[in-house]
């Protein structure tokens, strides 16, 4: 990764990186290319689209939640740190917790995690989303529907 082309220092970035490694099983038949560039590219692009005061509590949100594996007796290590099984264990944690600020942050965390993934044109041609094919699609059908309830008006009259 050349850091220059990123807006958000390192550490956040090796934060949404292990994030995406806990959160996402990538089949072994699935090659994905330029994935870590492509995911932290797409986390920085919607981390910009947050008011800068949210964007300093978001980062400082993720930077407690990065330091609290010490806390919960994961070992003495950050959650970038974690191996791949206290990783797991740890976001399921996150995932129950009774604290809605908590539960609400996180979830909002994943989603960004699993947009950012599942916005990966490699992950589009494996899981056989083509957008092109989609819009036409769905232009097709909106214009039958169109044209049925056109038809429909003219009886009535």
């Amino acid at each position: 990764m050349n850091p220059s082309l990123y807006f958000i220092p390192a550490r956040y970035r090796a934060i949404f990186l292990a994030l995406a490694s806990a959160l996402i099983t990538v089949p072994e038949d699935l090659t994905i290319h330029n994935c870590d560039n492509e995911l932290i590219n797409r986390c920085e692009i919607l981390l910009r689209e947050f008011p800068k005061l949210n964007r300093f509590f978001f980062l400082i949100a993720l930077s407690i939640f990065d330091l609290l594996p010490l806390f919960f007796c994961l070992g003495p290590h950050r959650f970038v740190h974690l191996n791949q099984e206290k990783k797991r264990l740890y976001v399921e944690k996150w995932l129950m917790v009774k604290s809605p600020l908590k539960r609400e942050f996180f979830k909002g965390v994943r989603g960004m995690i699993m947009v950012s993934y599942f916005s990966h044109k490699d992950i589009w041609d494996y899981i056989g989303y083509h957008p092109t094919e989609h819009v036409k699609e769905r232009l097709d059908v909106r214009s039958q529907l169109l044209n049925q309830n056109h038809t429909h008006d003219h009886s009535i009259l």
